[in-house]
């Protein structure tokens, strides 16, 4: 129970909710160790062997898990030194005997992106374009192809071929985790024609095609749909493809099941005003065991920082660690941070674990959205007219756990680009952008931001780029409105081009939102999962949970709808094993011991019966 629900507050939590662990700690220790102990072979003879197979369901914790849950934890690696006992090492090469084996290292990636031709026609009023990659390998071994491609916002992802042999075979939306275990174990077991398409960003997908033999020639197809009236391009390798466009009017609502994404191309922006919104800084202080930021030291060098942002008028605070705490409990006119080193200790949480400072990052971002996105119902307030900028004041090495996830909430954010990290001592803050990346210059520059309106809800975009944004909860006839901070007024907005609400297009926007849920509240996947990767696989549309992919025969098809079945019913932190079952001779010593034991207790009972009487 320790161990369960461990792996679900840091790897699957509810990113606005789960701040406090109310597990114990020391049971999770314990639960790390036993795991431990049973991996490296310290256990009771046979009964490892179906330690992950019952407890897990066949799936594992993998070890490099294990070692972020006890880092998160207890702020240190765990030791995985020590001998194993003679029956441990029996089972781990009959293990392996029976595992296929697998390449260790990786392929070279020489294969290279020779042509592009693309075609188009036209789908429920909106373009949709082929991308057709001409692929050759020029090196002089086995290679796999591998290519970041990044697409215009609204732009979603409709189809993929790989062509095997003379046959173009069609790809097939599956769960991505799934998706990517099968594709690996492919291309290091059996080394046959696998191609895969994944998200790793809101505008960012990776393309991975295996194998090219020397010299060899292949080509893999992605059909791209795009909002009315938009120019969008795709980016592969620093290749640009321009998609085709359709001529309407450069403002696109899709709207399915109460929700409406609408699409904006930068030109359309570029007519509607603009307004500027008031900056406060938001610390996050790192109360790692191992900082050196005791509250005092803390308070003050977020002064000196905050000397630095003269824009900024107020400041909030956030302890964290693996848990995260407001000091604040709202926002404090910067010359009075000095306050703060009277609020009880028990706000700046006791100094242990690690400092998980995207988890952190990822809930000043969420209250600030909610706080947001609610303030519009009659007239613009103060919540919608500011926004955070989150300084990561760090003693230690911040241990990520969010994964993408800060990538796609700080887009709904649009007035900087990312966070600013800071060392606990000196120095000045350096940007970061959610989605990981340095950036070049020292500031990030403050955008004024377009405010939308539908139905009450509120959703901001940047004014000199196309912009997707969803609304909640809408209803069919409600209109799409803009604040004039002149007038400061809503006005509505007129030229929008309805797509049909069984349009690929309608449809695929709100499986996006409903993957939004889990990205922001991983803990709701098992709910969520199952009816997202149905919706996307029906449309066609690629969502980050699924995964387009391609294998070679029926057999491997089979062992994907087999593996996502199991996968979707589990806690989506866990792994799969390269080994999917145990060992035959293992099921059968366990089914005879039950046999044994069941006969033992049938010859009881009745002696037992007859007692009683």
């Amino acid at each position: 129970i320790g161990l369960d629900q461990a792996i679900g507050y840091v790897f699957t939590p509810d990113h606005r909710e789960d701040v406090r662990f109310t597990g114990n700690e020391w049971a999770v220790r314990s639960s790390l160790e036993h795991l431990r102990d049973q991996k490296l072979g310290h256990y009771q003879p046979f009964l490892s062997e179906f330690y992950d197979w019952v407890v897990f369901d066949n799936l594992t914790l993998s070890p490099a898990k294990m070692q972020t849950l006890h880092q998160a934890f207890f702020g240190h690696p765990m030791e995985f030194n020590g001998a194993n006992f003679q029956m441990g090492e029996l089972l781990t090469r009959r293990r392996m005997e029976l595992s296929p084996r697998r390449r260790s290292a990786p392929f070279p990636q020489t294969a290279e992106l020779k042509q592009v031709t693309t075609s188009a026609r036209v789908e429920d009023g909106g373009p949709a374009t082929r991308v057709v990659l001409d692929l050759e390998n020029t090196g002089s071994g086995v290679s796999e192809y591998v290519a970041t491609l990044r697409v215009s916002p609204g732009v979603l992802v409709s189809g993929y071929w790989l062509r095997i042999g003379s046959d173009l075979v069609p790809g097939r939306i599956v769960e991505k985790k799934t998706a990517m275990w099968v594709y690996q174990m492919i291309r290091d077991v059996t080394q046959r024609d696998p191609g895969i398409l994944t998200y790793n960003a809101p505008d960012t997908l990776e393309l991975r095609v295996f194998p090219f033999q020397s010299g060899e020639r292949r080509t893999t197809e992605i059909e791209f749909l795009a909002p009315p009236g938009v120019n969008a391009a795709v980016d592969i390798n620093g290749r640009v493809v321009e998609l085709a466009k359709s001529d309407a009017p450069a403002i696109t609502m899709a709207r399915q099941e109460r929700s409406t994404q609408i699409v904006l191309s930068r030109e359309s922006l570029s007519t509607l005003p603009v307004v500027q919104r008031r900056p406060y800084l938001h610390f996050i202080v790192d109360r790692a065991a191992a900082s050196k930021l005791t509250p005092e030291v803390a308070i003050a060098r977020m002064r000196e920082i905050a000397a630095e942002f003269p824009e900024a008028q107020s400041a909030r605070v956030t302890a964290a660690n693996y848990e995260c705490e407001e000091v604040t409990n709202g926002a404090l006119p910067i010359d009075q941070l000095r306050t703060i080193a009277s609020i009880p200790a028990s706000r700046w949480l006791p100094a242990r674990g690690s400092f998980l400072q995207d988890r952190a990052i990822l809930k000043v971002l969420l209250d600030a959205q909610d706080a947001a996105a609610e303030s519009g119902q009659d007239s613009l307030e103060s919540a919608a007219l500011s926004f955070p900028i989150v300084i990561s004041l760090q003693s230690t090495p911040p241990l990520d756990t969010a994964g993408s996830a800060l990538a796609y909430v700080g887009s709904s954010l649009p007035d900087v680009a990312g966070y600013y990290r800071c060392d606990s001592a000196e120095g000045a803050p350096s940007p970061i952008r959610f989605d990981g990346s340095p950036m070049k210059e020292e500031r990030f520059p403050i955008q004024p931001v377009v405010v939308l309106r539908q139905s009450g809800h509120l959703a901001f975009c940047g004014h000199g780029e196309t912009a997707s944004l969803s609304f909640p909860g809408t209803t069919a006839s409600a209109a799409v409105e803009v604040y004039d901070s002149a007038s400061q007024k809503f006005r509505t907005v007129t030229g929008i081009t309805r797509l049909p609400e069984q349009s690929r297009y309608a449809r695929g926007t709100a499986v996006w939102r409903k993957n939004r849920i889990i990205l922001e509240n991983p803990s709701s996947a098992l709910r969520w999962l199952p009816e997202i990767i149905d919706e996307s696989r029906d449309s066609g549309v690629l969502v980050p949970a699924s995964s387009y992919i391609v294998v070679e025969n029926s057999a491997q098809w089979k062992m994907l709808q087999l593996k996502q079945q199991q996968k979707l019913k589990r806690n989506q932190s866990l792994d799969f094993m390269d080994t999917p079952e145990p060992s035959v001779w293992v099921v059968g010593l366990l089914t005879l011991a039950l046999s044994v034991l069941w006969s033992l207790l049938r010859r009881r009972l009745p002696v037992q019966s007859s007692a009683r009487s």
